[in-house]
């Protein structure tokens, strides 16, 4: 069976998508892209050109502000609703081009930060394209209980053990796992993604139908495979960190 699991990190200025493509719960690919508006910088197209197999950079063009406020908040909200159909049009576009159907596609995103103290213009557009997002996964797949929203402080704990964790602490443990990727332009656009798409996975999402199957007291063995599942991807993410670990433990002592 073909599974994609989807995380997304809103940003009004470069959203980054991670994707992760699995066929018989085997890791078979992976795929990044960050949606940004205009154009790329010069370090942005090199670095794209040279890892191809895994970013891809998707450009929109945005609408330039107007001196009139109406107009403002007009344009401001069409450049967003660009951002939301680009999302669904990469979801869509991987899905189709690996043969996943619809009902296996699981989609998580990063909710809003309700006890940051910043209260800037930004935070509400930010706002704003987050729940558009959400419209527009609840609007586009079949499955409404494969789409989940995650709080910032669950998806750090996931990612690092700490729920208050700093982002460089993030971005330092993505650059050790993908290190090929370590010197990317911003690549905190992607870092966050990665950790939200790996967390549905680990978690394995199916954590509320364990409850629904003992509710409707299913076939035990059906439980006890769905707990293996969970069981054996948090396995081997710990293995992952621990060989991150180990490795740069061995590249300090070597250096």
């Amino acid at each position: 069976m073909n599974e994609l699991y989807v995380g997304i990190d809103p940003s009004i200025n470069s959203t980054g998508i991670s994707l992760a493509l699995y066929i018989d719960s085997k890791l078979l690919k992976e795929m990044f892209y960050i949606i940004k508006p205009n154009k790329l910088t010069k370090k942005e197209q090199k670095f794209e050109n040279d890892h191809s197999d895994l970013i891809n950079y998707i450009i929109y063009e945005k609408i330039s502000d107007s001196e009139d406020s109406h107009e403002l908040e007009r344009k401001k909200t069409l450049n967003l609703i660009h951002i939301c159909e680009q999302v669904i049009n990469i979801i869509n576009t991987f899905a189709s081009h690996n043969n996943v159907m619809h009902n296996n596609i699981y989609v998580a995103m990063e909710g809003l930060s309700y006890g940051s103290s910043v209260r800037t213009r930004s935070i509400y557009e930010l706002a704003g394209l987050n729940y558009l997002i959400r419209y527009h996964l609840i609007n586009n797949f079949s499955n409404k209980n494969n789409i989940f929203i995650l709080p910032p402080t669950e998806v750090k704990k996931f990612a690092t053990g700490i729920g208050n964790c700093s982002k460089d602490a993030m971005i330092n443990i993505f650059k050790n796992i993908y290190i090929e990727l370590s010197n990317m332009p911003k690549i905190d656009d992607i870092a966050d993604a990665w950790f939200i798409c790996n967390y549905i996975k680990t978690k394995d999402i199916n954590d509320d139908d364990i409850e629904k199957n003992k509710n409707k007291n299913i076939d035990k063995n059906k439980i006890e495979e769905i707990d293996n599942r969970i069981e054996r991807h948090q396995k081997e993410y710990i293995s992952k960190m621990r060989d991150i670990m180990h490795k740069a433990k061995d590249f300090e002592m070597t250096n």
